[in-house]
C-alpha cells in the first residue's frame, strides 16, 4: 500500500467507527507504567495517535503536562482534537514528521507493527525521546490471535481487525528494539494478545 491508500484506510476506519481502539484498560496499563518512572512528566509525545483517546486518557492524569500527537490520518485528527483540545497535534506519517523537540514520554501503543519498513522507523522513534525520557512502547501479539499461516512476516490480519502488520513473537520485536538502540528496562504483558507485549525503553 502507498500512503495515499493508507491514508484513505484510515479515514475510512475513524469514520465509520470514531471510538474505534478506544480501550481504558490499555490506556489505564498505559498511565500506570509511565507514573511508576515519572509522576510528573512535562511532555508526552503520541506516535499514531488516532482520535486521541490516549492523549485524553493521559491529559485527566497528568494535568500538567504538554500532550503532542502524530498521525497520517485527518478524520483521525479531526477526533483527537475534539476528544483533547490541549494537544497540539501534527497531520504526518513519522517519516515525513521534522521536530528538534526531545520528549520526557513517547508513546506508541500499538502503531509500530504497521511500519512497512520497521528499523528505520524505530530508530525515528527512538530520536524523539529525550535523554532522561523513555518510550511506552506496545506491540500486538498477531502470532496468537491472527489464525492464518503463521508465518512472522508483514502481511494482513485475516481476523479480528484487518489491518496490515508484523507478526513477530516478542524476541523478534527486542531484536529489533535492540538494533533501533533502544535499552530494555521494563519488560510487562498485557491482558489481551492485541496489546500483549509491552516494554519501557531508553534511548
Amino acid at each position: 500500500m502507498n500512503k495515499e491508500q493508507i491514508v484513505k484506510e484510515y479515514d475510512d476506519r475513524f469514520k465509520k467507527k470514531p471510538n474505534k481502539w478506544k480501550n481504558d484498560e490499555r490506556n489505564e496499563m498505559c498511565y500506570q507504567t509511565i507514573a511508576r518512572f515519572n509522576t510528573e512528566p512535562k511532555s508526552i509525545f503520541d506516535v499514531g495517535c488516532g482520535n486521541g483517546h490516549t492523549l485524553a486518557y493521559l491529559s485527566d492524569k497528568f494535568p500538567n503536562a504538554k500532550f503532542y500527537g502524530l498521525d497520517p490520518s485527518q478524520e483521525a485528527l479531526n477526533l483527537a482534537h475534539k476528544n483533547c483540545p490541549k494537544a497540539e497535534l501534527h497531520r504526518a506519517f513519522l517519516d515525513d514528521f521534522v521536530t528538534n523537540k526531545k520528549f520526557d514520554v513517547v508513546v506508541n501503543l500499538g502503531t509500530a507493527e504497521h511500519f512497512e519498513v520497521l528499523l528505520p522507523n524505530l530508530k525515528l522513534i527512538r530520536n524523539l525521546v529525550s535523554d532522561d525520557g523513555f518510550c511506552y512502547f506496545e506491540a500486538p501479539h498477531n502470532l496468537e490471535y491472527d489464525f492464518g499461516d503463521g508465518s512472522h512476516s508483514y502481511r494482513r490480519l485475516n481476523y479480528g481487525s484487518r489491518q496490515v502488520e508484523w507478526h513477530l513473537d516478542r524476541d523478534e520485536w527486542e531484536d529489533y528494539l535492540i538494533q533501533a538502540g533502544f535499552s530494555i528496562i521494563d519488560r510487562i504483558s498485557g491482558a489481551k494478545p492485541q496489546w500483549e507485549f509491552i516494554w519501557v525503553l531508553k534511548a
